[in-house]
């Protein structure tokens, strides 16, 4: 009988070892709920080998060795740190709770100890059960704070009882006995069924605790899959909400420029309709002048060629199409954008300098950078229009320093109060008594997405000024 019941002992030792390595394996990084557990199935696991091997090694439970307290005092910590793995389900182990824990199973060492030199088997027995079932009672309490609705939770509370009842029925079957117990025939077979009873159920609430784990990271991916789906939605949202408020913004230069955009495309279909209807009555006469008429023609393609430079200016600002990024020089595009601009500032009577002071080369896409320019040359005009300035002036120069090439608008306007600044590249903040709100937010955006930056700051010609930072692409 000796050798079956340390066998029984061995089998569940190593039961429990192997299915340490599976779950080390796979949940071993989960938090304090996992590194309590892992103490826990250890200790049980020792303590059973030992408690296997004190029962072949010795015939008189009244003259049990060491072994005997190494092996009860870890079973008993078993116990105690399966109850803590159970509680950081729900609640953080502190450190003053973690020293508790040692002290108490400290404690048990000592109590035991003492009881093998000095107590009788049946009574180590039952001090043992008594203990033991305070703990599991720990493992119930502990169990009923955790209110989801996991199945697994549910499945080693149930565990948990029935090991509190096969502890109840090992100690009154122990209790029961009338004889001192002191040879491993005169133990109880309603103690020992009681035993390996208990030791099963306490298995798989090992097993039900990585179930748990498992059951507990299906629900997290899960809920990092919704929120990672949402996230992606949210981004495309804002994506096209963002080409919707560009949209609009063009629209809005659009209506600021139109007289611009008239201007610059009358003045020269106006000299190619005067010098078609020269060329015509040239032409008509007895001895047509071929000078003259190549000089006509020659006007005529030039009128031609300024009506398509705006043109193709229009459609790069206001085309809706995908652009990849591209090299150029930034210089070259203002002096581009400056017929879009030049006729409403004539009339304004404001003067505009464009100045280069340097290398312009930069990598981006160029509708985007367009509307940015546009948008800070149109607020400039609009300062300048409604602060009714004498000698109004705009100075866009571009240069660059360092890594960066920089584009500096800048005008002799009322400026921007201290208290707008931190405010100005806001979403729907605005100085203008008739302003969206849109523009230098979108500015901002897109020369962020550009890998670029956009400040405001106070100009030397005494008004605003917005300066755009891009990185430096000089050609190889």
């Amino acid at each position: 009988m000796k050798l079956v019941i340390a066998l029984n002992f061995m089998v569940l030792s190593i039961v429990m070892i192997g299915l340490l390595f599976i779950a080390r394996a796979n949940y071993g990084r989960l938090g304090q709920s996992s590194k309590y557990w892992s103490i826990a199935i250890v200790c049980d696991a020792v303590g059973l080998a030992l408690m296997g091997l004190l029962f072949i090694v010795v015939a008189d439970f009244n003259n049990s060795s060491v072994i005997g307290t190494i092996s009860n005092t870890l079973l008993f910590a078993s116990i105690v740190y399966q109850s803590a793995s159970i509680r950081a389900l729900n609640t953080e182990i502190s450190r003053p709770m973690a020293w508790r824990m040692l002290i108490l199973v400290g404690i048990f060492y000592l109590l035991w100890d003492h009881a093998r030199l000095n107590v009788e088997a049946n009574l180590r027995i039952i001090f043992f059960a008594v203990y033991a079932l305070m703990a599991l009672i720990w493992q119930l309490h502990e169990l009923s704070k955790n209110r989801g609705n996991s199945t697994q939770i549910r499945i080693i509370r149930y565990l948990v009882i029935g090991e509190i009842l096969f502890v109840t029925v090992r100690l009154f079957a122990v209790a029961a006995v009338t004889v001192q117990i002191v040879h491993v025939e005169e133990l109880p077979i309603l103690g020992l069924f009681a035993l390996w009873v208990q030791y099963g159920l306490k298995v798989v609430v090992y097993a039900g605790l990585v179930a748990y784990w498992s059951e507990d990271l299906a629900k997290q991916k899960a809920i990092i899959e919704l929120e990672s789906q949402q996230f992606k939605d949210l981004s495309e949202r804002q994506e096209k909400l963002i080409a919707d408020l560009g949209r609009l913004n063009k629209a809005a230069t659009a209506g600021v420029l139109a007289a611009s955009i008239a201007h610059e495309l009358s003045q020269p279909l106006q000299s190619l309709v005067l010098n078609t209807g020269l060329s015509i009555d040239e032409m008509q006469t007895d001895r047509p002048s071929r000078e003259l008429v190549l000089a006509s023609l020659y006007e005529q393609s030039t009128s031609v060629a300024r009506m398509v430079e705006v043109i193709n200016t229009m459609r790069g600002m206001f085309t809706e199409e995908k652009t990849q990024a591209v090299r150029f020089d930034l210089f070259e595009m203002v002096e581009r954008l400056a017929v879009l601009v030049s006729a409403q500032a004539t009339k304004s009577g404001v003067e505009i300098a464009y100045i280069r002071t340097g290398d312009a080369w930069i990598c981006v896409r160029p509708p985007e950078l367009q509307q940015v320019l546009l948008n800070l040359m149109g607020n400039a005009l609009d300062a300048l229009t409604q602060a009714k300035n004498p000698t109004p002036k705009i100075c866009v120069s571009v240069g660059n320093e360092g890594p960066w090439v920089t584009c500096c608008v800048e005008d002799n306007g009322p400026g921007v109060s201290d208290a707008m600044y931190s405010d100005i590249f806001k979403f729907l903040k605005t100085t203008k008594a008739t302003g969206m709100g849109l523009g230098l937010w979108l500015c901002k955006y897109i020369v962020e997405r550009n890998h670029g930056e956009i400040v405001a700051g106070h100009s030397e010609l005494g008004g605003a000024k917005f300066t755009v930072r891009l990185p430096n692409a000089i050609p190889t």
